[in-house]
């Protein structure tokens, strides 16, 4: 499956929150990109009962902020990696993040991701050495 947007890469203070599934389980989850028909979260722990279609609600709360939004969503792709689970979710609220909430502008501030340095085009997982290589020293 590919994106018909541009995905923006959260490189630091990324909003957390749930990642809530239709029998209730809350798996904590971490924004990893975003654009404007969907995101790539990482969900801590081998989570290997997702499967394509899931419906689910991702909330995310701005960091450093009050601001919190939930989004319908449903699941693309997971994919078990040592640093987590990563999940790919389509917007199921039209399509579209919500204009004028942190999310929206999150989307619009960050610049287009690099090719080979996160969730790929074609919606496949991260490439966890090329994640490693982009990330500051320190």
């Amino acid at each position: 499956m590919r994106r018909n947007h541009d995905r923006r890469v959260i490189y630091t203070n990324a909003p957390s929150g749930d990642l809530t599934l239709l029998d209730g389980t809350r798996l904590l989850a971490t924004l990893w990109d975003i654009s404007q028909g969907g995101a790539c979260v990482l969900v801590q722990g081998n989570v290997t009962s997702l499967n394509v279609n899931d419906l689910c609600t991702l909330t995310l709360k701005e960091k450093g902020g009050l601001d919190e939004l939930a989004l319908k969503t449903k699941v693309a792709w997971s994919s078990v990696e040592d640093a987590g689970t990563y999940v790919g979710l389509k917007l199921r609220t039209g399509g579209k993040i919500p204009p004028g909430t942190f999310l929206d502008r999150l989307q619009r501030s960050r610049q287009p991701q690099q090719p080979g340095h996160h969730c790929s085009a074609d919606g496949t997982p991260p490439d966890q050495r090329a994640i490693w290589a982009a990330l500051p020293a320190g």
